[in-house]
Formats: C-alpha cells, structure tokens, sequence
C-alpha cells in the first residue's frame, strides 16, 4: 500500500454543515480520519470521486456512526436503511467527497446475480485492424476491494437473498478468488468499505410500500451495522433547504417545508385517510427546482408552486389522494392554491 496517496483529515475542518435534532448549527468534532490526498484530473481515482455538495447538511445523529465506520477498517459492512428520498446515498457519497474517497456502486434488483459484482469476459475490440478479443474486467466489487474505493449496494434488499449471502466472505475480510479471471486473487485493500442502502433493514417490508423487497439472510445481516436515515426533522429541513434553494424565499422555503412535512405525516399514519405517497427530500428538492425554472413565466406565486408540484409529486396522486393534497396545501399556502375541481 502506498501510503503518499493517503491524506489524514480531522473531521471538523472537511464538515461544515452539521446539524442537532433542532437544526441547529453545531461543530463537528475534531478527531481524525483517514482519506485520500486529491488525484490528478483525468485518473480513474479522481473521476469516481462524488461531486461534492458544499452546502450539503449532515445530521450529527448520523455522522458519528459514519466516521467511525470509515474511521477504521473493521470486519463488518455498513448497512443504512431509510424511507425513499431519505438520503441514504447521499450522505455516505458527501462524506466520502470530503475525503476524496473513491465510490463505485451498483443497484440491486430481483435480477441480480453476485457475477455481476465480481466482472465478466467482454468482447473488446481489436486495435489496429485486429480481431476483438475476450477480456475479463473487474465489477464494482472487485474493483473496491482491490483498490480501496467504496462499494455502495443501493437497493440491496431487492436482491435475492441466496445470492447476497455470496458477500459473507467479503464481509469477513477473506480474499476474493477470480476463477474465470485465471485464478485471480484480490485481497482487500485496507481502505476498501462495503455499504449497502435499502428501504428495509434486511427483515423484509412490512408497510406494503416498496414493491419487491426480500427479507435476508439473518447470517449475511449479522455482518453490519445499521444506520437508519429517515426524514429530516421540519427544523433540520428548513435549515437544509435554506443552504441548498437560497434564492426561494424564506416565506415559500418555509411553507413547502411544511407542506413536505404535512403530507409525510399524513402517509406514515396509515389508515384510509392516509396518502399513499410520501414526499421525499429528494422530491422536495425536485420540486424547489420545477419551481425556480417557472419563477420569471406569468402566474402568481402560488400557482407556480402548484405547477412546479404536480411535476414533481402531484401528478401520481389519485382522486382521492389529490383532494387531500389539496386541502393540506391550501390550509399552508392559502386559497390562491388551485383548487381541484370535483
């Protein structure tokens, strides 16, 4: 291992944007974690890096287990678990953006087979006139354990559970053998991590909500920690929303904020009167966005947010659903929200 491609970082000068419970801004500790010095442009450890979000908003309830995680190399995985558009993803790819920490990832389905984390023979084309040939290359896997980078399994509960089992030796720190690859051996670089993200924490979907899921191996699960990202709090949101849409504003920014927070409430009830869809953080933000484009069009301000919504959300709702929606809405946004004819 060539320790000059190593940078140790203390956590207080790489995270800024650290929230409490409240939302209020608090100081990230000052421990130190191990990263990666920044690469040259053009070289494949640059390019996987994450794009960095600088106003992006950590939760301390989240960061603590995260930098331990990455903090030192342990003979578990991590495996984060939340709600659709909760940030699951993201805050595992912002956090590694701060380090410079390579990523590869892959999403699982009721299709995938451990092979295709691992590589395949490929038809390459020959150079200079030459017949293509058959070359193995390496899967995200592969290429994470042998080069230290990140492997993100989003959507891992939607595999089957026979074939995730397949990562028990990974997560046990043994070497991964390359039969069809001529035997090749990968051992696991010291800064390689294994995270898997899913909607479940591996026990199976007992809300009827997410289509597909698998409940999955108890030994194969015996080998994480658990993170649970679920919605942020309105106060935690508004302070997230304000850094991420600051030219919204602050009256709009703290209405939709609101109107997120409402409907949520509302799915998560789960009786009759519920609605069958959540608004995510990421449909939030989907929405702030439909927003912006519309602000210079003609219309009053509220209904450019209705637009802008039924773009991002709105559209999927039923009839009954979007009498809902709508009576929510206009209780925040007043009655110049649209109303829905009958």
């Amino acid at each position: 291992m060539n320790e000059s491609q190593f940078q140790t970082f203390k956590l207080s000068d790489v995270i800024n944007n650290l929230v409490d419970d409240k939302g209020k801004l608090i100081k990230a500790p000052g421990i130190p974690v191990k990263g990666f010095k920044e690469p040259q442009d053009g070289t494949q450890r640059k390019m996987l890096i994450p794009s960095l979000i600088p106003n992006y908003v950590f939760r301390g309830s989240e960061l603590g287990l995260i930098a331990r995680f990455f903090l030192k190399k342990s003979r578990y995985g991590l495996w984060v678990s939340g709600p659709t558009g909760s940030g699951k993803t993201s805050v595992i790819e912002q956090f590694c953006a701060r380090l410079n920490w390579p990523v590869v990832s892959c999403t699982g389905s009721g299709r995938f087979e451990f092979s295709q984390l691992v590589g395949s023979n490929r038809l390459t084309a020959g150079k200079n006139g030459e017949a293509p040939t058959m070359k193995f290359e390496l899967g995200p896997l592969a290429q994470a354990m042998l080069n230290g980078y990140v492997f993100i399994f989003n959507e891992a509960d939607l595999a089957d559970p026979s074939e995730l089992t397949a990562l028990n030796e990974v997560l046990e720190g043994k070497d991964l053998y390359i039969p069809e690859n001529g035997g090749m051996i990968i051992k696991p670089h010291p800064m390689f991590r294994l995270v898997c993200t899913g909607n479940s924490a591996g026990s199976g979907d007992d809300t009827g909500a997410y289509a597909g899921i698998s409940q999955q191996n108890m030994a194969l699960m015996d080998r994480f920690y658990f993170l649970e990202v679920g919605y942020m709090s309105e106060e935690t949101e508004e302070q997230a929303f304000a850094l991420a849409f600051p030219t919204i504003p602050k009256e709009w920014r703290e209405k939709m904020v609101r109107f997120a927070v409402q409907i949520r409430s509302s799915f998560e009830r789960g009786d009759l009167n519920s609605l069958s869809i959540p608004m995510s953080t990421r449909t939030l933000y989907k929405w702030a966005d439909n927003y912006l484009w519309l602000l210079h069009s003609t219309g009053t301000p509220e209904e450019k947010l209705y637009v802008s919504f039924q773009q991002a959300l709105g559209a999927r709702y039923n009839s009954t659903d979007r009498q809902v929606v709508c009576q929510l809405a206009r209780a925040i946004f007043g009655e110049a929200w649209p109303a829905i004819e009958h």
